[in-house]
């Protein structure tokens, strides 16, 4: 069991913040997400919509990574 979870999520109002805590995480991310500069907050970045946030959560679960949703 991880003490800490790879990726964090959280919305609000269909936007959602999508973190990728690990190496991990990042790397699943640079291979199947497709990303424009704008997306980018920090160390975040935002998605539209609650069913691209589930299957992004999803897809990264199904590859191992543990998501937490908040």
């Amino acid at each position: 069991m991880r003490l800490h979870p790879d990726v964090r999520i959280a919305g609000h109002y269909g936007l959602f913040l999508v973190w990728p805590l690990t190496e991990d995480a990042r790397s699943w991310v640079k291979r199947h997400v497709q990303l424009d500069a704008w997306q980018w907050d920090g160390d975040a970045f935002a998605v539209d919509g609650t069913a691209y946030a589930a299957d992004l959560a999803e897809g990264m679960e199904a590859d191992g990574l543990s998501v937490e949703v908040g």
